[in-house]
């Protein structure tokens, strides 16, 4: 229930104008196969998110499309809604660096107690790895240095990252980017 209200606030709040969120329900509305809901499947998110950037998204663009429908679709629902839509254009798009920590942070928090353990660490190592080779390092250039942007990211040494931690470190250190790519950024730039 707080979620939901949280959610229209961020959509009231939102950085994306009432002109441009109307502009991207007349979008939605054009795509849609069936008329009966605003809820988005896979491919008509594409669409969608393709017209509204104007950016062709294929599989040689770098970008996993599965990975980013699952990242819009915060409730695990296997559609996109309207909301989750507008509240993650805000923070991807619009958003400061602080927004885009803390909506990573949660991706990563799998059980959502606020704290990265163990296991949701070696994620965020098994992402940073794969950034850093993306962008050009050797893997064992890439190993090195996301063990060490992980290490960073423990502030407190006591082998858990918390969301404070996470966003006082991420900022100094580009996290953010680091996690999300070179084909994600330049998917999201104007």
């Amino acid at each position: 229930m707080g979620n939901s209200t949280n959610k229209e606030a961020l959509i009231r709040d939102s950085p994306l104008t009432t002109k441009e969120q109307k502009a991207l329900q007349k979008l939605i509305t054009k795509i849609k196969k069936t008329k009966k809901s605003d809820e988005l499947d896979r491919e008509e998110f594409q669409l969608v998110l393709e017209k509204w950037l104007g950016k062709k998204i294929t599989p040689d663009s770098g970008i996993d499309i599965g990975e980013v429908f699952a990242s819009v679709d915060t409730d695990g629902s296997g559609t996109v809604n309207f909301k989750e839509l507008v509240v993650w254009l805000s923070i991807y798009q619009k958003g400061s660096e602080e927004d885009k920590l803390r909506s990573i942070f949660r991706s990563f928090d799998l059980d959502g107690n606020g704290v990265l353990d163990t296991n949701e660490i070696t994620n965020v190592l098994d992402i940073l790895k794969f950034s850093l080779a993306e962008r050009g390092e050797s893997e064992s250039r890439a190993i090195a240095d996301a063990a060490a942007m992980v290490k960073k990211l423990d502030n407190d040494k006591d082998g858990k990252i918390t969301l404070e931690e996470w966003v006082n470190i991420g900022k100094e250190s580009n996290l953010s980017k680091e996690l999300l790519g070179v084909h994600f950024e330049k998917l999201m730039s104007k």
